[in-house]
């Protein structure tokens, strides 16, 4: 690791972790109404739907509670009931419209806040900055296939501050991302399905191990995944599926980590109220500046439906690679998730053997965490979500790191068209001998156009 610490401990949780995001956006939504005004078609509630005594629900996914988003059959929900969706960029992306083929184009402003720019332990400097997030969304449907494509670039500008803050916010704050799938139904059994994403960003907050890269590293990464399922039996499925991920990292010299993965599995629904899966995956990483490793997973999952507000999934196994003289690790996991009619809450954790940006060594990752998501009213959503990680780094030394993470987001939907949005996420990574904190707080507005 460049920056980082060697050592080995076990770090213990801080005192608590970042309460959720405060709803601060009443005052913002009364200065863009008048603007929108002509986005509120008149639509159903989703309220209205979920108290209609006739309703007769539909059979939902397995594994998925009851909740506002599922409730309704075949009647469609109006977009501003559908989440927005947060990625690399600072602006989310709006939900799909099921209506709609063909080009949508959306804008996104938004006003960010940061108490540590450059990712450092002492001495932390604040800053501010402004920004414009244009995107492109294309989707064509049929009824044996359909092909969706999204790009969207980021454009900053540091404001407030001092000098050298706002001009490395300029140059952070700037990415982009771009988005290929497809999806094809070879018969009624057998669906294949093929997708490709890349990212290029400056915010190594984002990375796995934010303490080994410099600040404003620029990271490229593209994830290229195909996957085949065939339906054996009406209760038995298998699966198989690649993926190829490449993550370039602009330091004093271009470090490259080149990653091969392919899984296969099978699944078994015992009941209509559990199922039961075999999965094995492989995987090779391939370091620019270090030895090459393999690794080896293989668990065994078993998932079950209390009732329609009540879901359990469950999974254990092993991790075995030949990494650091070859090791092998239990594998476990699971969700428990549980929901009332505009409530879902989720208990999740997990182990996985990955990459991470900087790091010239495989890594172990093992993450619990707690999900809330509400509707609160008409058009109005919030998420919240904290979560504790504990990596190993398998360098020799087994080096070892904590990160505590909270994030909350409020989203307002004015009419189908246009949200607002609010946004808190909070980062504490700690080492042996550093530990390094941030806070990030976020405001915008998204709107999309059709064509």
């Amino acid at each position: 690791m460049t920056r980082g610490a060697h050592g080995r401990r076990s770090c213990q949780a801080p005192g608590a972790i970042i309460p959720v995001l405060a709803a601060g956006s009443a005052l913002v939504c009364l200065l863009f109404a008048a603007s929108a005004a002509a986005d509120n078609a008149p639509a159903r509630d989703a309220g209205d739907l979920i108290e209609d005594p006739g309703l007769v629900l539909p059979e939902r996914s397995f594994g998925v509670p009851r909740n506002w988003l599922n409730l309704v059959p075949d009647i469609r929900l109006p977009r501003r009931e559908q989440p927005l969706q947060f990625g690399a960029l600072s602006a989310p992306t709006p939900p799909l419209r099921a209506d709609h083929q063909g080009v949508t184009a959306r804008l996104g402003l938004a006003g960010e806040y940061r108490d540590n720019v450059f990712v450092a332990q002492d001495d932390t400097e604040d800053g501010y900055v402004l920004t414009a997030t244009p995107g492109l969304q294309y989707v064509k449907q049929a009824p044996r296939w359909s092909v969706f494509a999204d790009y969207a670039f980021e454009t900053a500008r540091g404001v407030g501050g001092s000098e050298p803050s706002r001009s490395a916010l300029t140059k952070a704050v700037n990415g982009q991302s771009a988005t290929l799938s497809g999806l094809y139904r070879a018969s009624p059994r057998t669906t294949l399905d093929f997708s490709n994403g890349f990212v290029e960003t400056r915010s190594v907050e984002s990375a796995v191990i934010a303490a080994a890269l410099p600040a404003f590293t620029r990271i490229r990464t593209n994830a290229i995944v195909a996957t085949a399922r065939h339906d054996l039996t009406p209760r038995t499925a298998m699966e198989g599926s690649y993926r190829n991920f490449l993550q370039f990292t602009s330091v004093s010299d271009q470090s490259t980590i080149v990653e091969h993965q392919g899984a296969a599995s099978l699944t078994h629904r015992r009941t209509p109220h559990d199922r039961v899966s075999g999965r094995y995956q492989v995987q090779a990483i391939g370091f620019s500046r270090s030895e090459d490793a393999w690794a080896h997973d293989a668990a065994l999952i078993y998932e079950r439906d209390f009732g329609e507000r009540l879901s359990l999934r469950a999974v254990g196994g092993a991790i075995a690679t030949d990494a650091d003289g070859g090791r092998l690790f239990p594998k476990y996991g699971g969700a428990l998730s549980a929901s009332a009619t505009n409530l879902v809450f989720t208990l999740d954790a997990e182990r996985i053997l990955l990459s991470a940006a900087g790091v010239e060594d495989p890594v172990v990752l093992t993450q619990a965490g707690a999900e809330l998501v509400g509707r609160l009213g008409r058009g109005v959503q919030l998420v919240g979500r904290v979560e504790r990680q504990w990596l190993t780094v398998l360098d020799g030394e087994d080096t070892e790191l904590t990160v505590t993470g909270g994030e909350a987001r409020m989203t307002y939907a004015i009419g189908n068209h246009t949200w607002l949005w609010g946004q808190y996420r909070h980062r504490r990574e700690e080492t042996s001998i550093s530990t390094i904190s941030s806070n990030f707080a976020l405001i915008g507005i998204t709107r999309d156009f059709s064509f």
